[in-house]
C-alpha cells in the first residue's frame, strides 16, 4: 500500500501516476512546494498534443529517483512535496475561460502559501 513517502513502495506501472511518485493530495494546504499540471493546447495551431505533457511527464518521471546524484540531497526530506493533479476547465474551447480557470487553481495554491 502507498504510504506518505508516496508510492515509491509499489511497482512503477501500479497506482495513481504523480511527478516522481509523490504523493497526491486535492489540497495544497500545508504543503511547501505544489506540482501541478495544465493540460492544454488550444492556443497551438499546428502542434497539438501539448495537453498529454502533464501525464507523459508523470509517467517518465517513475523513473527518476529522489535524491540528486551529484549533491546526495533529497529534497523531498526536506520539504512536504506533492502532486496536486491537474487544472481542471469548464471549457477546452473558450480560450479566457480557460485562462481564468488557470488563474483560479494558482491563485488557490499561492493563498495557501506554497511555492
Amino acid at each position: 500500500m502507498a504510504t506518505e513517502q508516496g508510492q515509491k513502495s509499489l511497482p512503477r506501472y501500479m497506482g495513481i501516476p504523480t511527478f516522481m511518485r509523490t504523493p497526491y493530495h486535492l489540497d495544497p494546504e500545508g504543503l511547501d512546494i505544489a506540482l501541478i499540471g495544465v493540460p492544454y493546447d488550444g492556443g497551438v495551431t499546428n502542434r497539438p498534443g501539448a495537453r498529454h505533457g502533464p501525464r507523459e511527464i508523470r509517467n517518465q518521471s517513475s523513473l527518476m529517483r529522489s535524491i540528486h546524484h551529484v549533491s546526495r540531497i533529497d529534497p523531498y526530506a526536506l520539504c512536504k512535496i506533492a502532486d496536486i493533479g491537474d487544472v481542471t476547465f469548464e471549457g477546452v474551447f473558450d480560450h479566457n475561460a480557460v485562462v481564468r480557470d488557470i488563474e483560479s487553481f494558482f491563485a488557490r495554491v499561492h493563498t495557501a502559501g506554497v511555492i
